[in-house]
């Protein structure tokens, strides 16, 4: 079994179809605001979801300073999808794996098999999404996701994360 098909059955709601119009994917930050200005972060790590990331394929990514609050939201560039990875993390919030696959962007099997990140591969993957240290990134992931983080999705958390790399356009 793979995500996808999870994510397929999800959303064969055929009203829901008629109505919908693609739209590029939003990407919303609440943290590192002068990175993404700079560019220096082009990076973020989110639980998997199958539907965005074909649809980042598609119609390219618009990156947003808190878009979900209507007195601080601010659109701040439009971006395409630049690389993508899928990682799990350890119980103490370290990116520890990166997941083996021929098509980093196909299907994602239910018990992929993995390769362990090394620690200069996780200090660039955290300096890559705005934090200062490994230690920093692994706190913050951990505040954000708490036991979640290495749970399986069929429980309603994720067990994967998707990393995605952006550049403007």
């Amino acid at each position: 079994m793979q995500y996808s098909i999870i994510a397929e059955k999800r959303e064969q709601n055929p009203l829901k179809k008629m109505y919908e119009v693609e739209t590029m994917v939003a990407l919303s930050f609440k943290v590192f605001k002068d990175k993404l200005v700079s560019r220096e972060k082009q990076q973020t790590i989110r639980p998997i979801n199958i539907p965005r990331i074909e649809q980042m394929k598609r119609l390219g990514i618009q990156i947003y300073w808190k878009q979900r609050n209507p007195k601080e939201s601010e659109k701040l560039y439009n971006a395409k999808l630049k690389s993508f990875m899928y990682i799990k993390f350890d119980k103490k919030g370290y990116p520890r794996y990166r997941v083996i696959t021929d098509d980093p962007f196909g299907p994602l099997e239910i018990e992929p098999k993995l390769s362990e990140l090394t620690l200069e591969e996780q200090k660039e993957l955290a300096k890559r999404d705005g934090f200062g240290s490994i230690n920093e990134m692994a706190k913050w992931f951990l505040n954000e996701y708490g036991e979640n983080l290495t749970t399986t999705p069929f429980l309603g958390a994720p067990e994967y994360f998707m990393v995605i790399q952006w550049e403007e356009v």
